[in-house]
């Protein structure tokens, strides 16, 4: 892609709701916007779709597929969509063109995002009728997509939606029914579309912790589409008082502690403690959401020898820290599934998620868009709720 055509696209978080929205839906919610670089990098191999080519009978400019792609032609306007199922972070595009673009037309990949169309990523159509959209493949879910293409004096063109299910580069084991959350009536989770700060105290941890930490929030992202940012250590030990710690110290806390350092804190063969801090917020469409603030996650310092630093075979530190990090983003213990992660009792070389786990994961996750404090909530402690699991 030349760096001309990165210029002129607009990516905005999945999760983010743009400035414009269907008819139907009021008002306008801020996105986040991520840079032209990464978008250049999704998409290594995306070029132009050429000249338009001869009509058919519905008006609609021809389009010649890729391998993989699915041709798809409407009044005035021929797309190439991506297929039904896609890898995750795989490099793939929506591209089309339109029979007469007019002046100053623009074509929008649009999500639905619990019943309201938003943005996603915008560019303008060249002259010829072309264009490109590069689909965001970086976290797991199951996707609704629409294209708009609107121009000066012309009506708008919106497509009807279609299905695009990102998934796992392995075939996840267990059930996809296997999964409990926290809080299910309203669902709670972390909002999105805000960057979630986290600091790791690594005061009884073993070499390697900070890095296992990142790994494990990782496969967290990848999983959920959450964005997390380390902001450095602290000497925190969340859970260790009967109140929340102080958010200005972070959003999320991971910490190793001895248990003779605080009393009480660990019940005999309880080897990490793990668990949000929830208050009541809305999603995009004004739904009810437990919107998760903070989180913590304790390690008992006692078990250090028992987990294995990194991931792979065995007990391993990566493997504890994904169950443990679960919690925080609003996963509950499962039974009855042995291949999840989030099974109660942690298991040797179990460290990628289950099918269950993906499903719990997407329920907590990007795909269902934003999450806003309510107005009672903001600055209200005895609106919160703590929700602390033992392991």
């Amino acid at each position: 892609m030349s760096t001309e055509r990165s210029r002129l696209l607009f990516w905005r978080h999945p999760a983010a709701v743009a400035t414009r929205r269907t008819r139907s839906a009021a008002g306008a919610v801020a996105a986040i916007s991520l840079s032209a670089a990464l978008l250049v990098a999704a998409v290594p191999a995306v070029d132009a779709v050429g000249p338009p080519g001869p009509s058919d009978r519905s008006g609609a400019p021809r389009l010649v597929a890729r391998p993989g792609e699915r041709m798809v032609s409407y009044p005035g306007l021929a797309v190439a969509w991506p297929a039904s199922r896609v890898s995750v972070g795989s490099g793939y595009a929506v591209r089309g063109l339109v029979s007469a673009p007019g002046v100053g037309a623009t074509a929008t990949l649009q999500r639905l995002v619990v019943g309201v169309w938003t943005d996603v990523i915008s560019t303008p159509v060249a002259r010829s009728g072309s264009f490109v959209l590069p689909l965001p493949t970086f976290y797991f879910g199951h996707f609704s997509y629409r294209l708009r293409v609107t121009g000066d004096g012309v009506d708008p063109v919106e497509t009807p939606a279609l299905s695009v299910v990102v998934v796992p580069t392995y075939r996840p084991r267990g059930r996809d029914t296997s999964y409990a959350l926290i809080s299910t009536s309203p669902v709670g989770r972390w909002d999105p579309c805000t960057p979630i700060g986290y600091r790791v105290n690594l005061a009884e941890a073993r070499q390697g912790a900070l890095r296992d930490v990142q790994s494990a929030l990782a496969r967290i992202a990848l999983a959920t589409g959450l964005q997390f940012r380390y902001l450095g250590t602290t000497d925190v030990v969340p859970f260790a008082s009967d109140g929340p710690f102080d958010p200005s110290v972070a959003d999320l806390v991971v910490a190793w502690t001895d248990p003779e350092s605080v009393p009480g804190l660990f019940q005999p063969g309880i080897y990490a403690l793990g668990g949000p801090e929830m208050r009541s917020g809305h999603d995009v469409a004004g739904g009810p959401v437990r919107q998760i603030y903070q989180g913590g996650v304790t390690f008992n310092s006692a078990f250090n020898p028992v987990l294995k630093p990194g991931s792979g075979e065995g007990y391993t530190r990566v493997a504890a820290l994904m169950h443990e990090l679960g919690h925080a983003v609003g996963l509950f213990h499962v039974t009855g599934d042995g291949a999840e992660v989030m099974s109660p009792s942690l298991a040797r070389d179990r460290d990628q998620w289950g099918a269950g786990d993906l499903a719990g994961l997407e329920a907590v996750g990007a795909v269902n868009g934003c999450v806003t404090p309510d107005a009672s909530a903001r600055g209200n402690r005895g609106d919160a709720q703590a929700l602390l699991t033992r392991d």
